[in-house]
């Protein structure tokens, strides 16, 4: 079996270029600096860390362009890949590559930072990958936005699954949530459809639901019941009993109706 984990810091900002052909790819090069368990630095020299070359090809490689820097800590699962190829010089050189294939942040960038008691919070929306990402750097604390099929703007972009889990990634890398609305009325048809996009949701992580259709709520509930459920500001609770009711029904929020 060829498989490697790794955790480390970048050394620099991923190299990453375009490869020309039939179908055109991003491929970004890094380097991971690996400390090397149990040794110290006794200031006599000796080198405590390793240098791993990385290569990550495709979406990981426009991952890796968008949100890796020098100095982010990631976790590298990929596998050894050796190679050789012949210098200017006319001499052979041996190559050693982890190819990537998967890559997750190791640690939070603002970890303990948006701790503030639950007395408030940031909430912004996002359409896009672009205005997620405004809202992020801006200091938003939690994000909402909605998937491809069940979201109630419909004029957005969305997100599809590969770019939901993205999204997730970089912000909780950023200590912000995201929360995701499932706001539609579903017909029956649709239900199986739903199903996947809540399966999709909870493999990408996200921090919990905001819905409207108790046939939704209900459905979440089965396939994911650790996933806190919002009441949508489309079920119209304006009054404390309403907010009561949501309470005992299962929903940790309620977005008031206005």
């Amino acid at each position: 079996m060829n498989k490697v984990i790794l955790m480390g810091r970048l050394t620099r900002d991923p190299d990453v270029r375009v490869s020309t052909g039939e179908r055109s790819m991003s491929i970004a090069r890094y380097t991971l600096a690996v400390d090397r368990r149990g040794r110290r630095n006794d200031n006599n020299g000796e080198q405590t860390a390793d240098f791993i070359s990385c290569v990550a090809f495709d979406r990981s490689a426009e991952f890796a362009e968008k949100y890796l820097h020098q100095g982010t800590k990631v976790v590298v699962t990929g596998r050894i890949q050796t190679g050789s190829y012949t210098n200017k010089d006319g001499q052979k050189v041996y190559t050693t590559d982890v190819v990537v294939e998967e890559q997750e942040f190791a640690e939070s960038k603002a970890a303990g930072a948006n701790n503030n008691g639950g007395l408030s919070e940031i909430l912004a929306p996002c359409g896009a990958m672009e205005s997620l990402t405004a809202a992020v750097n801006a200091g938003a604390d939690a994000v909402y936005l909605g998937e491809e099929y069940f979201s109630a703007r419909k004029n957005a972009d969305n997100f599809t699954a590969e770019q939901l889990c993205d999204a997730v990634r970089f912000c909780h890398y950023s200590g912000v949530k995201v929360y995701v609305t499932l706001n539609t009325l579903v017909f029956d048809r649709e239900i199986p459809l739903l199903a996947k996009a809540i399966e999709n949701c909870a493999k990408a992580d996200v921090d919990a639901f905001i819905v409207q259709d108790m046939g939704v709520a209900r459905l979440a509930r089965q396939i994911v019941p650790e996933l806190p459920l919002h009441a949508s500001t489309q079920m119209t609770v304006n009054s404390p009993e309403g907010a009561i009711m949501a309470k005992e029904l299962g929903f940790t929020r309620v977005v008031l109706g206005r």
